[in-house]
């Protein structure tokens, strides 16, 4: 988020470019040991966006691998106050503030020394006339003012999607440190990254990734490519094997050696009939054969979310119990809590515990991860603990063992619309929905139309003649992407909202 970072360590980060924590199930043989660095190598260089490896009992990752403004939302919820706690014992306070168009423009950063808060750092962030951020820049407090430490710049093509990123650095001037190029496709999907370094008078190539999609836009290969000064070298390349033409089977890893590709490492996805993940194995490539890495199992509940996920390890030939997390959601389908058990030979016992607190319109209270100690639950550790809010559809991730929020609301929407006493006069159920929704009217109210918005406004869906049945309305949203929606009914005299969430 706020970031002031020597020129050497910034450039060390982007050379890098880090990944999520992957968990690497259960204690490798020696022979696998230079796959694994090279898959460690590998999994260092890309972002998270474009590969699905080692996901381990990740489920935001299991649902992304599966089937893939006229403003009239009453309310918005805008991040506050953050209070942050961590092992280092140096609270920290973020405060947020915002422009007419509620963008976040400023992100004030302060920390809790000698009792006293105490200025640490600050972000600001520029937006073009369309709320796109053009410009964030970071400064850190020397002790008497703010001082430059970085900045990002963003410009965009012509179809408003982002084409340029360059990071520079305050050295008595602002000097460049990285530029990231995107090539498209027609389709505004992502072709190629190409990103460089600057040498001091110019920019040098670095490295490049090649993205090939089919018809639907689903990735089947990116080659990851470095600059040998006069020309490309192959370094490694992801192979998605894609059934139906949206769901990726098994993901491929492979390493260019010796003028050919050869295998590294494999992740091999099982689906049920709903197109969830039910079975993940992970397998290196030794000795020309596939040995086992790890194995994770998903069951679900009945709003399509995983409901409890195991991980196993291979070991003398066979699957053993690793860990397992239970995950329980809000009404806003997000984490209210996560339990995480690990084996210890005969049974599961308790390891870690992830608690979250809401309000009534999905903004996170509190978050606090919890060990397992001695027989009772301790914070004693520090790890991302993410705030989900305004219905649970934006984020800020943290770093403590506990997060205190506070949020202001907003009213928004078109100030001529006037709306009526719901409850008695509109049911609609199921709610959340994943296909049908049913909408029972009052005897007294006719039917006209019904409108259906997203949560930033736009219109997804009109109906003018609705299959009824007496007063009863079905509208089939199953091609609606999973979110929160606000559903407008007309009558002849008014006009009758509710809210619902569309899930998978």
């Amino acid at each position: 988020m706020l970031y002031s970072l020597p020129k050497k360590m910034i450039i060390a980060l982007l050379l890098v470019v880090t990944t999520s924590n992957y968990l690497f199930a259960g204690k490798l043989e020696t022979d696998k040991e230079d796959p694994l660095s090279k898959l460690e190598q590998f999994l260092s260089q890309i972002p998270d966006d474009y590969h699905k490896l080692r996901i381990g009992l990740d489920p935001a990752k299991v649902l992304r691998l599966g089937a893939q403004s006229e403003g009239v939302m009453d309310y918005v919820y805008l991040l506050d106050t953050a209070l942050v706690y961590s092992t280092q014992n140096q609270p920290e306070r973020y405060t947020y503030s915002y422009d007419d168009e509620l963008n976040m423009i400023i992100i004030l950063q302060k920390r809790f020394l000698n009792d006293d808060w105490v200025n640490n750092a600050f972000e600001s962030i520029d937006y073009n006339e369309i709320s796109q951020p053009i410009l964030s820049t970071s400064k850190y407090w020397n002790g008497s003012t703010y001082e430059n430490g970085g900045r990002t710049a963003f410009t965009y093509d012509e179809s408003n999607l982002l084409e340029v990123l360059i990071e520079q650095v305050w050295e008595g001037d602002w000097e460049n440190v990285t530029r990231e190029t995107y090539s498209r496709y027609p389709n505004g999907l992502e072709a190629a990254i190409l990103l460089e370094l600057w040498d001091g008078s110019d920019w040098e190539n670095q490295t490049n990734q090649v993205i090939i999609r089919n018809d639907q836009g689903t990735i089947e290969q990116i080659t990851f490519q470095i600059w040998d000064g006069d020309g490309w070298i192959n370094s490694f390349k992801l192979q998605n094997v894609i059934s139906n033409d949206i769901i990726i089977d098994s993901t491929y890893t492979m390493a260019f050696e010796s003028g050919t590709w050869v295998n590294i490492y494999v992740e091999a996805y099982e689906f049920n009939a709903q197109n969830r993940i039910e079975n993940v194995t992970g397998s290196f490539w030794i000795d020309d054969a596939w040995v086992n890495d790890y194995q994770a199992e998903y069951n679900y509940n009945s709003a399509g979310l995983v409901d409890v996920g195991i991980l196993k390890s291979w070991e003398n030939n066979q699957w053993l119990n690793t860990e397992k997390s239970t995950f329980y959601y809000n009404n806003w389908n997000k984490y209210q809590s996560i339990i995480k058990e690990v084996w210890d030979g005969a049974q599961w016992v308790n390891a870690s515990y992830d608690n979250y607190s809401f309000d009534g319109n999905g903004n996170a209270l509190e978050g606090e991860i919890y060990q397992w100690v001695d027989g009772g639950w301790l914070s004693i550790q520090d790890e991302p603990i993410v705030m989900t809010y305004n219905y649970g559809f934006e984020e800020q991730t943290f770093i403590g063992f506990l997060v205190e929020a506070a949020y202001r609301s907003v009213l928004v929407g078109e100030a001529e619309l006037t709306m009526v006493a719901q409850d008695d006069l509109m049911k609609l159920w199921p709610n959340p929905v994943s296909d049908v929704i049913h909408i029972q009217l009052d005897n007294t109210v006719e039917f006209t139309s019904a409108t259906i918005y997203d949560l930033a406004g736009k219109k997804v869906l009109e109906i003018q003649q609705a299959p009824n049945s007496g007063n009863e309305i079905n509208i089939n949203v199953a091609d609606l992407e999973p979110g929160l929606y606000l559903l407008i009914a007309q009558s002849s005299t008014q006009q009758l909202k509710k809210k619902f969430v569309k899930t998978l």
